[in-house]
């Protein structure tokens, strides 16, 4: 897949053909969310993760993404809501917890961030 090469503007063609054929699918706006992100247009990425959800609320990968997203742009407190609707959905993810931490560790809520670094790792995070 060109998006895991790193060809992000081919990979982004594939999948705005993929979004015209099934403009409904879910995915194609998580994966359009995924290149922008990586790319660091944060509000175009934030626009597809939006989407995404819109079309599949219960979606965990998205509100992780999107909650990504919003921790680079300096949204901590979206950022967590997100990250924690994520492990709502979807509670054995490591990475959410370590994110999760981090984000709290910014707000000075050191406890928080605490117990969240420890359940990553004790989720087998080793990042």
């Amino acid at each position: 897949m060109e998006l895991l090469k790193g060809k992000y503007d081919a990979a982004l063609s594939a999948f705005n053909k993929a979004t015209e054929l099934a403009p409904d699918d879910n995915d194609s706006y998580g994966n359009h969310g995924e290149i922008y992100a990586r790319k660091g247009n944060y509000s175009l990425a934030l626009k597809e993760f939006d989407k995404a959800l819109e079309l599949d609320a219960e979606n965990g990968e998205y509100y992780f993404e999107r909650g990504m997203v919003y921790e680079k742009l300096g949204k901590t407190q979206k950022a967590i809501a997100d990250f924690q609707k994520a492990l709502e959905l979807e509670s054995d993810l490591s990475a959410e917890y370590c994110l999760r931490g981090k984000a709290y560790q910014a707000l000075g809520k050191l406890e928080k961030a605490q117990a969240n670094f420890a359940k990553a790792k004790q989720l087998g995070y080793n990042g």
